[in-house]
């Protein structure tokens, strides 16, 4: 979790903390903008009872970055630290490890322009999973902002360069659309922004495929805390609707499949109800996942490589050859498995590039997935039942009144 708390007062600050950390079980939380240093920072730590702990120290009453971590969770190193970020590698219990830099970008426009440059030179060099989050003091568009003045589109621009430089997505923020609440000036609507986010390289996005970000509520501050889950939530998957994949016409068995399994006599929907099943059956007991065959031919390639550097024989290079041949074909399959799930308009020449399609896949995923629904109270729903019922309760009661109105 990610909390600008500027605006709470120390007994406010420590008594939300505590909430946060005792309702989604906080492991590890970056601290901005505490306005604290020294001594005093160290008890308002002691007091949140995480043992370990980053400072940044805040320079005067501006500024300042704490990471505070339970090391029974989370094992955090140090790698850089300045005023305006903390740059880290994150690891946790039976997860792939990560670099995370915690921001909180100055007010001034000069200073954030150092930020940018510093953060863009470890995205230059950066190889692996990264993730960052905190308090950016910009926007990317004219939609991350209501009320106030209009808005200045070129530092708009001028920060998507700088995410776009760095290589990094955004990761969504849940149902809080602005995460900063302005003052109220006379004759202005009240200013609201987003300038709380997280975002990820496409190697972070990838090993954490179920991860999601949530804005939380404003409690005392005027910026909501953002809270990263790494793994899926407490709702359990649905099946996902059966999609036909353009792949399957490449191979030759699926034809006399589809002539076996394909009852052209009956109604579509009769069809499809029996042609389902048995396709997703075909599709995993004898086309095979591509992934568990890409691993099979490529372990069979390093034990063949293995024994020719032992001895030469014309039939291991003959089997290479051939194996090396099916690899192409597993590769060329995946591609397109890929592209049809990331609904893409245009493959770019050249290079592999099956990251680049799963990585479209998992944020259109992201996207179109429903963690909240208003109910008819004003009241957010969030648990899997509970979002079914209201789902089901709504299109019952709208052509409920449909039919009535018909009468």
């Amino acid at each position: 979790m990610t909390w600008n708390c500027r605006g709470a007062g120390k007994k406010q600050f420590k008594s939300t903390f505590r909430r946060f950390r005792k309702k989604y079980g906080v492991g590890v939380a970056a601290i901005l903008e505490p306005r604290v240093s020294g001594d005093k920072a160290l008890r308002i730590i002691r007091s949140l009872e995480y043992s370990n702990y980053i400072i940044s120290e805040a320079n005067g009453f501006a500024g300042g970055v704490w990471i505070v971590w339970d090391p029974f969770e989370v094992s955090i190193t140090l790698e850089r630290k300045q005023d305006q970020f903390i740059h880290c590698w994150v690891e946790f219990p039976s997860k792939e490890g990560f670099f995370w830099t915690t921001v909180y970008a100055s007010p001034k426009e000069e200073k954030r322009r150092m930020l940018w440059e510093e953060l863009k030179h470890i995205g230059r060099t950066m190889n692996s999973p990264w993730m960052l989050s905190g308090d950016f003091n910009e926007i990317t568009s004219v939609s991350e902002k209501k009320g106030g003045n209009p808005v200045d589109v070129n530092r708009c621009l001028m920060f998507n360069n700088v995410l776009n430089a760095c290589g990094v997505i955004d990761l969504g923020g849940g149902v809080n659309r602005f995460t900063w609440k302005g003052h109220k000036f006379p004759h202005l609507d009240r200013v609201f922004k987003r300038l709380d986010r997280a975002v990820a390289n496409d190697a972070w996005r990838t090993c954490f495929e179920e991860a999601v970000v949530l804005n939380l509520p404003r409690i005392f501050s005027d910026h909501c805390p953002v809270l990263v889950r790494l793994d899926k939530e407490d709702h359990c998957w649905r099946d996902r609707p059966f999609m036909f994949m353009a792949v399957w016409q490449n191979d030759s068995r699926f034809h006399s499949f589809l002539k076996t399994n394909w009852d052209s006599n009956s109604k579509l929907l009769d069809s499809l109800i029996t042609f389902t099943p048995a396709v997703r059956n075909w599709n995993k007991n004898v086309f095979g996942f591509t992934h568990y065959r890409k691993n099979r031919v490529i372990a069979r390639l390093e034990g063949i490589q293995r024994q020719m550097s032992l001895r030469n024989c014309y039939h291991l290079e003959e089997l290479e050859a051939n194996l090396n041949k099916e690899l192409a074909d597993i590769l060329a399959q995946e591609e397109q498995i890929w592209y049809q799930k990331s609904r893409g308009d245009w493959i770019k020449g050249g290079d592999r590039n099956t990251r680049y399609y799963h990585t479209c896949t998992l944020i259109r995923r992201k996207r179109n997935k429903i963690i909240k629904l208003q109910n008819n109270g004003g009241g957010w729903i969030s648990g899997d039942e509970e979002l079914i019922e209201l789902a089901r309760s709504f299109f019952i009661n709208l052509f409920t009144e449909d039919l009535i109105d018909s009468e």
